[in-house]
């Protein structure tokens, strides 16, 4: 299921507002500077690779291929970065390249892509949404916070990463007996129960008595599910069995 008030137009506006932020962030940032979400990646790590994968995405959309196109490591995104002079000019130009090609393509256009979505053009203007806002976190986190983001947006890129995602994790316990995480929004009328047994994570359509409820606004679950909550997440409640929420984070 998908967060239907979250249109691809609002995921577009977002990478676009995202990306400023981000621009404006690491513009008065030490390009050396650690970020405690991404152990081992620096500022320069983080532009490099939004660098890489805003012209990934936009390859995709302006090309029209249907097939996966070639992947490259981090090593190799960061070891062909631009120089550091140049890191947020061309991460802006990139970001803005990638919100034209996706505001100039054809509703119907067909490509490759590795979720379910509506259209091969909401996919990709919703995945750079959330990969924008995410590692936006990353950068503000830095300075021990970050800002939030609209609830529909946060409820959407709840739905994609429990809807989309959820099928790829696969670091559980092999034996870990099975427990339920549920996710409740204090400004949304929603509600996720997410099933942790063995190495599976499944998504339950019809919500039923939890283990662990995790509480807080639609913003700070989707940070806290992306695990980027590092310095505030004292911002949630946790209910019951916090072990469910530990073995999430985990995967």
């Amino acid at each position: 299921m998908e967060f239907q008030n979250f249109t691809t137009d609002d995921c577009i506006a977002a990478i676009e507002r995202e990306a400023s932020l981000i621009s404006q962030r690491a513009g008065h940032m030490l390009l050396d500077a650690p970020v405690p979400t991404c152990p081992g990646w620096t500022v320069r790590h983080l532009l490099a690779h939004l660098i890489h994968v805003h012209a990934w995405a936009a390859n995709y959309v302006t090309s029209g291929s249907t097939s996966q196109l070639p992947e490259y490591s981090e090593e190799e995104i960061y070891t062909t970065r631009p120089v550091d002079e140049e890191l947020i000019p061309v991460f802006s130009a990139g970001a803005s390249h990638l919100v034209g090609a996706l505001r100039n393509a054809p509703a119907d256009l067909h490509c490759w892509t590795f979720l379910p979505a509506r259209t091969p053009l909401h996919f990709w203007a919703r995945r750079q949404c959330h990969e924008t806002a995410i590692h936006r976190a990353d950068l503000e986190g830095i300075e021990g916070t970050h800002a939030d983001i609209p609830s529909s947006q946060a409820c959407d890129g709840i739905d994609e990463l429990l809807t989309g995602f959820l099928s790829l994790r696969k670091n559980l316990p092999a034996t870990a007996p099975g427990m339920l995480l549920a996710l409740s929004p204090v400004d949304v009328e929603r509600r996720w129960q997410v099933l942790l047994e063995g190495r599976k994570c499944t998504l339950l359509q019809h919500p039923t008595t939890a283990e662990c409820t995790v509480s807080g606004t639609s913003s700070d679950l989707f940070f806290l599910l992306w695990n980027r909550m590092l310095a505030d997440a004292g911002r949630v409640e946790i209910h019951g069995d916090s072990s469910a929420l530990d073995r999430w984070k985990a995967t």
